[in-house]
């Protein structure tokens, strides 16, 4: 089978902009009462992958193969995208509700500013400890292995 996406979020993204559809309207056209229109935003997010009744309903309601969802759900599973990494920038996507790109520079961020701070951290203490017990402040020293 020729593949025009990388995997099932792109696949299932593109059914239903093709139709012009919100995740409301296609979890209502679904007609499953379980799904929500937020399971429908966590196929797409690749958080959560449908089960072959829905992929059946799903096929359905776009009048396509469900041969095709199939084979899109493999692809992704078969590029590991449940490995923890991408799991977490997923859920980072869903939660503040961008792009998994933009999710993924977020995450990258904010692992930057924690290892500045690690570092910086690691900085403060070591001045600290070439001071030999210079109390920060203050206009005299003090032995801390005295106080040991």
């Amino acid at each position: 089978m020729e593949s025009e996406y990388k995997n099932l979020e792109e696949f299932l993204y593109a059914l239903r902009k093709e139709k012009d559809w919100s995740y409301d309207e296609l979890a209502h056209k679904l007609d499953l009462d379980y799904v929500l229109p937020v399971t429908v935003k966590k196929w797409e997010k690749g958080l959560k992958y449908p089960e072959l009744k829905e992929i059946y309903r799903l096929a359905e309601v776009y009048n396509t193969d469900p041969n095709k969802i199939l084979y899109y759900k493999q692809l992704s599973l078969k590029a590991g995208m449940d490995s923890i990494h991408t799991q977490f920038i997923k859920w980072v996507s869903f939660l503040l509700n961008v792009s998994f790109i933009t999710a993924k520079y977020i995450c990258i961020g904010v692992l930057v500013l924690l290892v500045i701070f690690a570092f910086s951290f690691i900085h403060i203490q070591g001045e600290r400890v070439k001071t030999e017990g210079t109390i920060v402040g203050k206009n005299y020293l003090c032995n801390f292995a005295k106080w040991a």
